[in-house]
């Protein structure tokens, strides 16, 4: 299903020009097709996750490209301010729910003592690491060229 509305929102920007002159109707479109996509699984008794993630893929691979760039503007500007908002909602919440847990001691040991080895493991990952292969006259493979 959700390949099927992937590739029909994909040609119907494609075929139609008269949504360039239109930029909101063009994002409010794309923006609009996900909810549909996702209600409709859901209604189907499919996973609308599933579906709606295989129309954004299908979407993006053969539909956006045939956007005006005010509207690609405007959906990534969306996008973007939905994921941090949403972004923001679960840290809150996983911090809400820490309070709310009854943890034993050993299990808070334990957080602690990950929290105190995760800047000596980044340390390592992204200063030491890349030392070593410089002074081995390597080539870093993550390097930018």
């Amino acid at each position: 299903m959700g390949i099927a509305f992937g590739l029909a929102l994909s040609y119907l920007f494609k075929k139609v020009s008269s949504f360039t002159e239109h930029h909101i109707k063009e994002a409010s479109l794309i923006l609009l097709t996900g909810y549909v996509v996702y209600l409709l699984g859901e209604f189907l008794g499919l996973s609308g996750v599933m579906a709606l993630f295989t129309t954004a893929i299908i979407f993006s691979r053969y539909g956006y490209s045939n956007l005006s760039n005010e509207s690609r503007q405007g959906t990534m500007l969306a996008f973007n301010s939905i994921r941090y908002i949403f972004q923001a909602f679960i840290f809150a919440y996983l911090g809400a729910s820490l309070l709310t847990m009854h943890l034993k001691w050993s299990a808070l040991g334990m957080a602690l003592v990950i929290l105190c080895l995760i800047p000596i493991i980044r340390f390592l990952s992204v200063v030491a690491l890349p030392l070593i292969f410089k002074l081995s006259g390597k080539p870093y493979p993550l390097a930018k060229s």
